[in-house]
């Protein structure tokens, strides 16, 4: 006869305890009483499981998981699904609830964008910082966290709106250096004889050195001419540019002295000699210059986000559940609207447009140029001993993606004017429309004053692959000059006629695809007229 030995009740009921305790998941999704984001509340049948004196086992607990005792916990941290460090974490119960607390280094790790939380989650992370216990439901709805024991990792979820993001091939300033000492010269060299009647030779010399020693760069741009001919002989050299320059990281500016011209990013580029300091978009990544819209959008889940443009994908990443913002798309020219398709965990998919048609003077959401100069006027004639002292002063903003605004202001004995001005990027295009108001004394005497307005339109049509600009239509009344007319004619002892002034000038271009087989087609015309001739 075989013996079989049972074994105890209590033995098979903690053998059930376990399995199912290994069995569920061990994700806490939320730190509020009653909210998850695993699934409903799972109910078990206490009659399958019994103690050996006959009582129901208590499983309440596993009803949203496995449960997760207090205390510290050495974990891996994963911020949406990238891993990011290990730590030791605190576990603290609330509301009998049991969380991870979000201190120093924890918030330190999510590189959250404070800027981005209303001021009462910002308060909740100080507290944090200051070594409270803070759950994350107190920081924002849209972070997320989930603790697997038995792999002892924390993954947290932070919406995508909510991180600190740097654009696409962006560099810290603290990796940026001054280079090594070095020394250029470039140089173009021609030639010309004639023979005949009346033999002569033209040469040409063009020279562009420069040399770096530190955080200094000296820059010299300069030309020579000789003319010689039968029983004469000319010679011409022109100082084109002769300057000292250094960037300056923190502002993302570079700061000019010497001989140099103006950016012309609102008023006329023109040279002139003295301190200029501006903003360099040479410091930003390729993909924070030029203009592209912003993106915005919401995710249910964690989602793949794919931006096209006329068929053509420009950009791809994937978010976390809540609210996203693309920030980083590279410049595309004259644009086309941006498709957003934003595909769900579920396979489920959503996607709106974003208009994009850009002008030269559109930016970026948050962008701003400036530039500042003082010095003296070097344009007009050389041989004039007038020296015209000037301040000029601009700035541009892009304040999201529909509106930058710009304006400028020079200020000199003889001339000063001032401009305001917006340009729009909306679904039938981007326009820039701007006035300026100028005031000058040409002849000492009778000062003269009037306004110009300058519109530029730019579209393009995704049906016929067509790219249209409308460059610079601008009108301006009789009394206006520009600030290079008035100096040359201020030169001239106060000699209006010597300047041919614009009264208006339209400058059309298009820009037709034929195909991949045939390239592009472009066209350009341009009209003007003057006040004092015919045009």
């Amino acid at each position: 006869m075989t013996m079989r030995r049972r074994k105890p009740r209590a033995s098979r009921v903690l053998a059930v305890h376990w399995v199912l305790a290994a069995a569920l998941p061990t994700a806490v999704f939320a730190d509020e009483p009653g909210k998850t984001a695993t699934a409903a509340a799972i109910k078990f049948n206490s009659q399958f499981l019994k103690r050996s004196d006959g009582t129901s086992v208590d499983v309440d607990r596993f009803a949203f998981g496995n449960p997760i005792s207090p205390g510290d916990y050495p974990v891996d941290i994963y911020l949406n699904g990238s891993w990011v460090g290990r730590e030791t974490v605190r576990f603290r119960s609330r509301d009998e609830v049991v969380g991870p607390c979000m201190d120093r280094s924890l918030i330190t790790r999510l590189n959250l964008d404070e800027q981005a939380l209303p001021p009462a989650n910002r308060n909740a992370i100080a507290h944090a910082v200051s070594g409270e216990c803070t759950r994350s439901s107190d920081i924002s709805e849209d972070l997320t966290w989930s603790f697997h024991l038995n792999d002892l990792r924390l993954d947290i979820g932070v919406a995508q709106a909510l991180l600190r993001r740097t654009p696409r091939g962006s560099v810290s300033p603290e990796l940026l250096d001054d280079g090594v000492p070095s020394g250029t010269v470039a140089y173009n060299f021609n030639t010309f004889h004639t023979t005949g009647s009346s033999p002569g030779t033209s040469t040409y010399l063009g020279v562009d050195s420069g040399l770096n020693i530190g955080a200094w760069h000296v820059r010299q741009r300069s030309s020579m001419s000789w003319q010689q001919s039968i029983g004469q002989s000319t010679y011409d050299y022109q100082n084109i540019a002769t300057y000292v320059q250094r960037d300056i990281s923190r502002l993302r500016s570079q700061l000019t002295l010497g001989d140099a011209y103006t950016d012309g990013a609102v008023f006329d580029s023109f040279s002139v000699r003295g301190v200029n300091l501006a903003s360099d978009d040479r410091m930003l990544p390729d993909s924070a210059r030029g203009y592209a819209p912003l993106v915005r959008g919401v995710a249910r889940s964690n989602a793949r986000v794919t931006v096209t443009q006329n068929g053509n994908k420009l950009y791809e990443t994937t978010v976390a559940p809540g609210p996203f913002e693309i920030k980083d798309l590279y410049a595309t020219g004259y644009g086309g609207n941006l498709l957003v398709t934003v595909t769900e965990a579920d396979g489920s998919q959503s996607s709106f447009t974003v208009p994009y048609a850009s002008v030269a003077q559109l930016l970026r959401p948050g962008i701003t140029r400036y530039s500042a100069t003082v010095g003296e006027y070097r344009g007009g004639s050389r041989t004039s001993s007038r020296r015209e002292k000037l301040v000029q002063g601009t700035v541009q903003h892009g304040f999201n993606n529909f509106v930058t605004g710009y304006a400028g202001l020079v200020l000199s004995e003889g001339y000063q004017a001032g401009m305001v001005g917006a340009a729009l990027n909306l679904p039938i295009g981007a326009f820039a429309l701007d006035a300026t108001h100028a005031r000058a004394s040409i002849d000492q005497v009778d000062n003269t004053s009037g306004q110009s307005v300058r519109l530029s339109y730019s579209k393009f049509v995704p049906s016929t692959s067509t790219s249209m600009s409308l460059a610079a239509y601008r009108y301006a009344t009789r009394g206006f000059w520009t600030m290079s007319d008035a100096f040359t004619a201020r030169a001239s002892g106060g000699n209006a006629r010597a300047v041919d002034r614009q009264r208006s000038q339209v400058q059309l271009t298009l820009n037709q695809s034929l195909g991949d087989r045939w390239g592009n087609f472009y066209l350009t015309g341009t009209s003007a007229e003057y006040w004092n001739r015919g045009g």
